[in-house]
């Protein structure tokens, strides 16, 4: 589980975002609007940027080589210039597992590009490769941020499979709505504004139908810009509603 109270995330003296409180007890889908703050909660749970309030995740610090929340994020391997050497340095002191990324550069038949610097890879690539270092981490917990931007049709359908086997709590921050159909069995917030709302179940969610202002018979209300979207069942998946989670409020 990963618990969120009243954390404020500042960048330098500047309020950023918050006060924010969620806990994810069980596999979990962020979306939001484009500038919600996803990312940034991704970095304070990784410690990346300063926060104010409590995180806590479980099991932290139990075994030191563990890593407490492995992430895709990619200032977290800013201190290797090539996969290879993200790989030798994690390994050297933490719980990283070789075999394991190397298998998953081979499935995309990315193997040669270990040696190669991150700078001369394409979005794609890179992005690739950081989800492959951060699910080689022998770790309980895993947040993902936009794993699947800017990945080719392939690489995509094998993320897709790689999320959510090894870990007991993956967090997957998205704005591809129309792949949420692949985790009907998780768990879904929407963050807006500062405020997380939720928890529904993705299953649920993409069977609703979005209609402006408070409905009684909403799984789920979310405010943004002084107006309330309500998100009501519809009974069928909704094609409407796996859009653009920009056009949702």
């Amino acid at each position: 589980m990963i618990e969120l109270r009243d954390v404020i995330i500042k960048y330098g003296n500047e309020r950023k975002l918050g006060p924010l409180t969620a806990s994810f007890r069980t596999n979990t889908i962020i979306i939001g609007h484009n500038g919600a703050g996803k990312t940034s909660i991704a970095r304070a749970i990784c410690g990346v940027v300063k926060y104010d309030g409590q995180i806590k995740i479980s099991n932290a610090g139990k075994n030191p080589k563990n890593v407490d929340c492995a992430s895709n994020l990619e200032e977290l391997y800013a201190a290797a210039s090539t996969p290879s050497e993200a790989v030798k340095l994690f390994s050297s002191y933490s719980s990283l597992n070789t075999g394991i990324f190397n298998k998953y550069m081979e499935m995309a038949s990315l193997g040669d590009l270990t040696v190669h610097p991150f700078n001369s890879m394409s979005q794609g690539q890179k992005k690739f490769v950081f989800l492959s270092l951060s699910l080689s981490f022998e770790s309980l917990n895993l947040i993902a941020d936009e794993p699947f931007e800017n990945l080719d049709p392939g690489m995509k359908s094998l993320a897709l499979k790689m999320l959510g086997v090894g870990n007991s709590l993956t967090i997957i921050i998205t704005h591809e709505m129309k792949l949420l159909k692949n985790f009907e069995g998780w768990d879904l917030f929407v963050l807006s504004e500062g405020t997380f709302y939720g928890p529904v179940s993705v299953k649920d969610f993409i069977r609703c139908k979005s209609v402006k202002g408070r409905h009684s018979e909403s799984i789920m209300t979310v405010k943004r810009h002084g107006d309330y979207t309500s998100f009501v069942p519809c009974g069928h998946e909704n094609e409407d509603l796996i859009g653009s989670i920009d056009d949702l409020f």
